[in-house]
């Protein structure tokens, strides 16, 4: 073991003198989180980015973004790689709010769970929910309390909450088209309104984006923390 840990030290010291990316598996410190240098992004249509083997949606929900994509006019070629950097972001959102923890809970708030729903959002986000159809049994199995939630729920709720939202398409469909800026504009404007300065720090780490300054649009429709 010994040896095996020398050789990973050195294969990683390695690699990174010549600019290669860093796993999470090599620094179990922050295991909690994504790491911030190799955020993957599928180009739509191309092939998946080797350093995301992430699991995706699970069927429901991808049923509900193809209905979406359907909507949007998204061509079917390109819509693998549209739901790669969906699910991609989900995750850095899901990192960001919480560590991906879903018994998370805000000290100041009733935010909780993976994306830190208040008890006023998810009023708002299973109302969204049945407007943009998802089917009722599955809408009345979700608890009032976010801790409760399984990932399928979670995901549910944050992928209605967003697409519901007046003015997300032209966001979400740029964030599809793997536009790292978008991510950070659209969780300004649908998620998290009114960040501070620890919020903004988080989301620089842990959702990269181009730009050295992302404006804060506020979404009237949106919910606070």
């Amino acid at each position: 073991m010994a040896f095996d840990g020398f050789l990973g030290k050195a294969f990683k010291n390695l690699r990174k003198s010549f600019g290669g990316p860093s796993y999470a598996w090599e620094d179990s410190t922050d295991a909690g989180f994504q790491p911030s240098d190799n955020t993957a992004v599928k180009q739509p249509g191309g092939q998946p980015n080797p350093i995301n083997n992430s699991p995706s949606f699970d069927t429901q929900n991808l049923q509900f973004l193809n209905q979406q994509f359907d909507r949007m006019n998204i061509p079917e070629d390109q819509r693998q790689g549209y739901i790669d950097n969906m699910y991609d972001w989900s995750q850095q959102v899901r990192n960001i709010e919480s560590d991906n923890n879903p018994m998370a809970a805000a000290g100041t708030t009733s935010a909780k769970g993976v994306y830190q729903f208040t008890d006023d959002s998810v009023t708002t986000g299973l109302n969204r929910m049945k407007n943009m159809g998802y089917d009722n049994e599955f809408i009345t199995g979700i608890s009032q309390n976010p801790q409760e939630w399984s990932d399928n729920q979670a995901d549910s709720m944050f992928l209605a909450n967003t697409f519901a939202q007046s003015g997300s398409d032209d966001l979400l469909r740029a964030i599809g088209g793997g536009d790292m800026d978008a991510r950070q504009n659209a969780y300004y404007k649908f998620h998290h309104t009114d960040p501070d300065d620890a919020t903004r720090s988080r989301v620089n780490k842990l959702m990269p984006s181009m730009q050295s300054n992302v404006v804060n649009e506020q979404g009237n429709e949106a919910f606070n923390y």
